[in-house]
């Protein structure tokens, strides 16, 4: 009878698997794109790099094989805290100082670009990992780059969504 009580003050045990190892997209939240897109808006785009911080680790893990870079990840961060910065304090009539902010806004570009670009390669990859020709979901380049983190979160959501109506059309199926 001790041996119960001792044990009812132990910590409990439990085996912490990932059940969407078949689907790797259900590793991701799903959020509504609307909400990201306001919440890009309303912390003037502070949340758009915090998106993309917290989406990479988790597509990091998603992807067994191809990863997203973490350098570029960094370098995309650091640019953008520098390019932030000059772009408060430049006012326009030191020259030297605009010509050093225009070029970092070119590097911020073009690191922008670099990284957007390989995350939607990883994305894809992910996204159509297990989908078939009628659940394959197209992530487009156009689009990428110009509404990055939106799109990406409607196309996650949207993977989702198709992953979620497979399952529950083979649910119906096995049951009947």
């Amino acid at each position: 009878m001790t041996t119960n009580l001792d044990s009812a003050f132990e910590a409990p045990k439990a085996e912490l698997n990932d059940n969407n190892g078949d689907n790797p997209v259900l590793q991701f939240q799903r959020k509504s794109s609307w909400l990201v897109f306001f919440l890009c808006i309303i912390t003037l785009g502070i949340y758009f790099v915090y998106w993309l911080y917290t989406r990479t680790a988790v597509l990091n893990q998603a992807s067994p094989e191809k990863k997203v870079s973490t350098n570029l990840l960094y370098t995309y961060l650091g640019i953008y805290i520098i390019y932030t910065i000059l772009s408060i304090i430049v006012d326009g009539t030191n020259t030297a100082l605009s010509i050093v902010s225009g070029g970092v806004a070119i590097a911020y570009l073009v690191v922008y670009v670099m990284f957007v670009f390989s995350w939607r390669s990883v994305l894809r990859d992910v996204i159509n990992a297990n989908s078939t020709t009628e659940n394959y979901v197209n992530v487009n380049g156009i689009l990428t780059f110009f509404f990055s983190s939106l799109y990406f979160q409607y196309k996650i959501n949207q993977a989702i969504d198709n992953t979620s109506s497979t399952e529950n059309q083979n649910e119906q199926v096995t049951a009947a």
